[in-house]
């Protein structure tokens, strides 16, 4: 019976391979936690991409609105210039 192989039997590990089985499981757990942490940086970055993006939709429609009425107080003091001018020419 001792003479027979022993198939299923794994021999018992050394120190140093234990140390690097630990060690192995570890740099897995850290590489693990780093791709966790690059995709939550990522969806953050994203997030903030976006925010900034719908704040320059709102920057720009209030220079189009500001635009809009620097134009129109233009036209009214064109208007007024006018008025007085042809006010004065007709008295």
């Amino acid at each position: 019976m001792e003479a027979l192989p022993t198939f299923y039997k794994k021999p018992p590990m050394t120190f140093e391979e234990k140390l690097r089985a630990e060690l192995r499981t570890e740099v897995a757990k850290a590489q693990d936690e780093i791709e966790k942490v690059k995709e939550q940086w990522k969806a953050e970055v994203d997030e903030l991409k976006e925010q900034l993006r719908v704040k320059d939709q709102m920057i720009r429609k209030f220079e189009q609105f500001i635009d809009i009425c620097n134009e129109r107080v233009m036209v009214r003091r064109e208007e007024l210039a006018e008025g007085e001018a042809g006010g004065i020419n007709a008295g």
